[in-house]
């Protein structure tokens, strides 16, 4: 219920052709939206003459409107307005620090332009149209656009609102700080080689397992492929997004949010597998006892839950107020801590594995392997810490790429040391407990008191 209240917000921001329903009660105001353009030096205290050189268009369409609580209003209807404001402090952040106790006036004064829209149009099922092209000449900055009633009465209405870069040609419809093709078909290439590699190490588990009845990979070897084909499914989920969003402005939200979830379950999975290993399985033990680590899986399925949660909010017109990266908020706070409780369980518990290990094999991986595993636990803290530093344009694609090639680096290295030729020297993976055995064999395995 939570996921699909979230997936009815979410839909309209992913794309910034936006439709939606507003309620006004009588000299309130109400965010609906931000959006962030980019600038142009040469458009300065007017308009640009050639439509591309502007660095950006908002179109508005303001239909189905009506006085919703029953009393008549005065001739020629309320007075309402649609307020552009920008992040600059007395536009926007000033104002939004009160929001809840300004009236219009205070609205329409901060805002850098404010269109007054025609009732007797807005009212009517056509609606009233309005354009206005952006002047900005010195940064990219967020715009928040906002429906203003300086009526008495409550108001409600229906919009559309079509805002664009134009300076950025095909990627006209993306804010300036989503990813753009580049970054998305970086990451796609960088998991779709990982991928490659992966279905290479499992033909060569198959090649070493000729002769026996059937296949059986080791649990470790399942949780590494099934986490890197969902972070390629997750990709893939990326791409299709971004060029139908790059097309149109539009996208169906089912493609962002199998971008999300499969980046999440793989992210999860990741760490569910990091932190085995931590605790000796695979490492120096062959088997994995799953009912000693119920509270580890408990724990993981709802950090993985609050984290889809979490960052489907974050890109969802719920959060129109405001640019802060997603886990830097209260609740992204919290997992965040989470995340650093799993490092710390991490290292504590590799560290205690190493001195327990008398073996060449096992101290080898903890003291050549474990060090760099454990960064994985510390990205997600750093990149939150990182955001905070960031500049808000750049911010949204700077840390989505810091976390998508994080967890590119990190399936690869797991790939590669799980590769029949490496897996050898690292881990604990006896055939004799995880392949099905040749029918000759049997019984002389049988007897083997190791196998038993």
């Amino acid at each position: 219920a939570i996921v699909g209240t979230l997936l009815q917000h979410a839909a309209p921001a992913l794309g910034k052709r936006i439709e939606g329903h507003t309620s006004l009660g009588p000299g309130r105001a109400a965010v609906v939206t931000k959006f962030c353009f980019d600038f142009n030096p040469a458009c300065k205290d007017h308009p640009c003459k050639d439509e591309k050189d502007h660095p950006g268009m908002m179109n508005f369409e303001v239909y189905n409107g009506r006085v919703t609580d029953g009393s008549s209003e005065k001739k020629g209807g309320p007075d309402v307005y649609i307020a552009l404001l920008d992040d600059e402090y007395f536009s926007f952040p000033e104002v939004s620090q009160v929001w809840n106790e300004l009236n219009c006036t205070d609205v329409t004064d901060a805002a850098k332009t404010a269109l007054h829209l025609h009732w007797r149009n807005v009212s009517s099922p056509t609606g009233e149209s309005r354009s206005s092209a952006l002047m900005e000449k010195v940064r990219p900055r967020w715009w928040y656009i906002a429906f203003v009633s300086c009526s008495h009465h409550s108001v409600e209405m229906s919009y559309r609102i079509h805002l664009e870069n134009t300076m950025l040609g095909t990627q006209s419809e993306l804010s300036m700080d989503q990813p753009g093709r580049v970054t998305v078909f970086v990451l796609f290439l960088a998991f779709c080689a990982v991928t490659a590699a992966q279905l290479h190490s499992l033909l060569q588990w198959s090649k070493s397992q000729r002769g026996y009845t059937r296949i059986r990979l080791h649990p470790a070897v399942q949780i590494l492929s099934v986490a890197v084909m969902l972070s390629a499914i997750s990709q893939l989920g990326w791409v299709v997004h971004y060029m139908s969003f790059r097309a149109s402005g539009e996208a169906a939200p089912q493609w962002e949010v199998l971008g999300r979830a499969g980046a999440v379950a793989a992210r999860t999975l990741t760490c569910l597998l990091l932190l085995l290993t931590a605790q000796g399985e695979c490492v120096s033990t062959p088997d994995i006892s799953w009912d000693s680590h119920r509270e580890l899986l408990y724990g993981l399925a709802i950090f993985a839950v609050g984290s889809l949660i979490l960052e489907i909010w974050g890109d969802s017109e719920m959060r129109s107020t405001t640019t802060e990266f997603v886990y830097d908020t209260r609740p992204g706070t919290a997992l965040v801590a989470f995340d650093v409780f799993l490092f710390w369980l991490y290292v504590s518990r590799a560290w205690k594995s190493f001195q327990a290990e008398t073996r060449t094999r096992p101290r080898r991986f903890y003291k050549h392997c474990g060090p760099f595993f454990a960064l994985w636990f510390a990205c997600l803290p750093l990149t939150a810490a990182l955001a905070r530093v960031l500049a808000p344009w750049v911010r949204g694609y700077v840390t989505f790429m810091v976390l998508g090639l994080a967890h590119a680096g990190t399936l690869a290295a797991l790939v590669y040391s799980f590769h029949p030729l490496v897996a050898a020297e690292l881990y604990d993976l006896r055939h004799c407990e995880y392949e099905a055995v040749n029918v000759e064999e049997l019984d002389q395995m049988l007897k083997e008191e190791d196998c038993i």
